[in-house]
C-alpha cells in the first residue's frame, strides 16, 4: 500500500481533505514494466521485482510536473489519477490479483 508523503498540489484550500482529493494509481495488470515512470518520478514509483511492474509507493513524493511526465510517458496508459477515497480499494484489488 502506498503512503502519502506529500499533498496533492492542486488542492490549496484549508478545508480540503488532509492529503487532497487525488492519488496516483498504477494498474499493474496493464503495466509492461518499461521503467519510464520510475525514471521520471523515482520517489513516487518503483518497479516491484517479482512481476516487474510499476507501483506507487509514496503519494506526491515528486512534483506534480514530474508525476505528469511519468503518466504521459507510459506507453500503455496504466497510470491514473484517482480519488484518494477509492485508492485503498484499488490497491487491495491489485494486491489480491497478483
Amino acid at each position: 500500500m502506498s503512503v502519502f508523503v506529500g499533498r496533492d498540489p492542486s488542492i490549496n484550500t484549508p478545508d480540503a481533505a488532509p492529503y487532497g482529493e487525488r492519488a496516483i494509481f498504477v494498474d499493474e495488470n496493464t503495466c509492461i514494466g518499461c521503467y519510464n515512470c520510475s525514471h521520471c518520478a523515482e520517489r513516487t514509483f518503483f518497479m516491484e521485482e517479482e512481476h516487474g511492474r510499476a507501483r506507487v509507493y509514496q503519494q506526491w513524493a515528486d512534483s506534480e510536473e514530474d508525476i505528469d511526465i511519468a503518466i504521459e510517458s507510459c506507453p500503455v496508459d496504466c497510470i491514473h489519477y484517482v480519488s484518494a477515497a477509492v485508492l485503498p480499494v484499488l490497491e487491495y484489488v491489485m494486491k489480491t490479483a497478483r
